[in-house]
């Protein structure tokens, strides 16, 4: 026989006696019997769910740091001596009746932007030429991109010697097997219904010395 108190009239259910008792719910009418060793077992049970929830929680973290970009990739892209510079190859571009030809020189890193100077050429139209400085926005997040391999738009604007400004939209296309150099493609728009599209090719690069 199984020994238990009299029933606890606020509570609905029996104070416990000895190792074995029996508990009762008061709203939903059931009678179950409960010993000591079973109420340990469900607390060991519950500890360990517990546990293996954090450890679960915990790895899921440190797998998401090991896959996602982290601050040290960007720091990275920052003092990687590789990508000091830029070089772009001159290009050539049609327009009625001439062409445009532009010769950028070596675009040097800043903090956020590589900077250059430019010229260009308008043949047979010479008149048209100009000469001016431009600057390309390449952040770190960006650069990283690019430095993995993946194709990305930037933006940009150049000024000529006469401070007119021409907006620059492109995108880079890196390498597969090098992704320190590939295809770029720039749009210059030099006026409300003119714009000079240039395909051409780029290399990450040192300084010299």
């Amino acid at each position: 026989m199984h020994r238990f108190s009299a029933l606890n009239a606020q509570t609905g259910s029996f104070a416990r006696s000895d190792p074995h008792f029996i508990r009762v719910d008061s709203c939903n009418s059931w009678i179950t019997l409960c010993n000591e060793s079973e109420i340990e077992a469900q607390q060991r049970i519950v500890t360990v769910l517990r546990m293996t929830f954090t450890r679960l929680a915990t790895w899921g973290w440190a797998l998401f740091l090991l896959i996602s970009p982290t601050h040290a990739d960007t720091a990275a892209a920052e003092t990687d001596s590789r990508i000091d510079q830029i070089a772009v190859d001159p290009a050539t571009t049609s327009i009625y009746l001439g062409s445009v030809a532009l010769k950028p020189a070596l675009f040097v890193k800043g903090e956020t932007t590589y900077d250059s100077t430019y010229q260009v050429k308008v043949i047979p139209f010479l008149f048209y030429n100009e000469t001016g400085r431009v600057s390309i926005n390449l952040p770190p997040e960006t650069l990283t991109k690019i430095l993995e391999g993946s194709p990305c738009e930037f933006t940009g604007h150049a000024i000529n010697d006469a401070n007119k400004e021409r907006i620059i939209t492109g995108k880079a296309y890196p390498n597969p097997q090098d992704h320190l150099t590939g295809k770029i493609k720039v749009r210059i728009r030099v006026s409300r219904n003119v714009e000079l599209i240039f395909n051409t090719i780029y290399h990450f690069t040192a300084k010299a010395g």
